[in-house]
């Protein structure tokens, strides 16, 4: 497991939060957005979804060789939302970056270990191997950009 702190600017952070909003503002009931209680799942689709092309950037940047990129959401979690201890099922390389931390609770678990999460930090860890959870959010709002990848295997006999 790695913590990068700083992987993200201040700037960048607000601009990411931005654009979920207005997207929401636009499309309250956009087929990429996944409710459970006070937590909100948005799908990106770099593809098909308008986003800030820093975004895209940053996408690019932290992805490791050798890795394909599976899935990446944006999350919201109210007051009172949070994740259950899970493992990101096919998975093995996940990447959460903390998009604002001007709120109380909401801790990110890795294994058992609290993470310190600051604005524009990124923890990068096997989420297949590596149960995660959030603890709820006590008070505010928490923002994170959330991205999982599967390593690229070679079938050497085939070669």
């Amino acid at each position: 497991m790695e913590i990068h702190h700083g992987v993200l600017s201040d700037q960048l952070c607000k601009l990411v939060v931005q654009y979920r909003n207005n997207w929401f503002r636009k499309v309250p009931h956009s087929p990429y957005l996944f409710k459970q209680g006070t937590s909100e799942y948005f799908k990106v689709n770099l593809k098909e979804n308008v986003h800030p092309k820093e975004l895209f950037e940053y996408v690019n940047n932290i992805i490791p060789a050798g890795y394909l990129l599976n899935g990446i959401h944006l999350l919201h979690y109210k007051k009172g939302g949070g994740c259950k201890k899970h493992l990101d099922v096919g998975s093995n390389l996940t990447i959460i970056t903390a998009l604002n931390d001007d709120f109380k609770g909401g801790e990110l678990i890795v294994d058992n270990v609290q993470q310190n999460m600051k604005k524009g930090t990124a923890c990068i860890f096997n989420g297949a191997k590596y149960q995660h959870s959030v603890n709820p959010v006590i008070e505010g709002e928490r923002f994170s950009f959330n991205i999982w990848c599967s390593q690229i295997t070679v079938n050497k006999s085939i070669l």
